[in-house]
């Protein structure tokens, strides 16, 4: 028996250029914006890590009953390194000596700058800072939504800065 063909099964090719054609036009324009997410996510991420590690100092002073210091991994105010946590063992205000030790390290930042307006932020065990603080940080490539500002606040508060996310 025969069967007749009522029909064709697949694309032509003229369907099939049209279609790839339609694709690569909405890849080349999504692809931008899914690189500004990317960004965006990265830099959010990195930020949580910050507000993490001080708050992890913070509870460590307070269980602890002894000073505990956040500190770049290299001297200064650039935190862009990576920064470390350490308790101050013997609590004689110094952090030198073979009784204070580095409880966490935290890694560099990537494609980002990470500063803070002091070199370092010890919290007493009452949750306290010993200097207020605002660390900044920044993509590489900033160009829009790509700024975090974390303040630290007297009394150990640190706050998440919603309305500085601008680049300069």
């Amino acid at each position: 028996m025969n069967k007749l063909i009522k029909g064709q099964d697949g694309f032509t090719l003229l369907e099939l250029m049209i279609t790839v054609t339609l694709l690569g036009i909405l890849a080349a324009i999504a692809l931008p914006s899914f690189g500004d997410l990317v960004k965006s996510n990265r830099i959010t991420t990195q930020a949580n890590s910050v507000v993490a590690s001080l708050h992890y100092a913070r509870n460590e002073t307070v269980n602890r009953g002894v000073d505990v210091r956040i500190e770049p991994v290299v001297t200064g105010t650039d935190w862009s390194a990576g920064w470390r946590v350490r308790i101050d063992g013997n609590n004689d205000g110094d952090f030198s000596d073979a009784e204070d030790i580095i409880i966490r390290n935290y890694e560099a930042v990537n494609s980002s700058t990470l500063t803070n307006t002091v070199s370092q932020i010890v919290y007493s065990p009452n949750g306290q800072v010993n200097a207020a603080s605002t660390l900044t940080l920044l993509a590489n490539e900033c160009n829009g939504d790509y700024k975090r500002v974390i303040k630290v606040k007297l009394s150990g508060l640190i706050w998440l800065d919603p309305d500085d996310r601008s680049c300069p």
